[in-house]
């Protein structure tokens, strides 16, 4: 799978605010793939990831399929 053109637009504008002020708020609609473009800003990086317990399967399955 690939990203979409939506997508890819909001990689560059949290790196475009990662660049800018300390953090952002990637608040897209359920199911638009905040996980995949968050993970692909993150990609080489460490990183804590933070959040609710039912979803940590969610994560370990993103995180190897992207």
């Amino acid at each position: 799978m690939e990203l979409t053109k939506e997508q890819l637009e909001g990689i560059e504008w949290i790196k475009k605010g990662l660049q800018k002020y300390k953090g952002v708020l990637l608040a897209d609609k359920m199911g638009f793939g905040k996980t995949a473009q968050a993970i692909e800003v993150l990609k080489g990086k460490k990183t804590l990831i933070i959040a609710p317990a039912y979803l940590l399967y969610n994560w370990v399955k993103e995180l190897h399929y992207w």
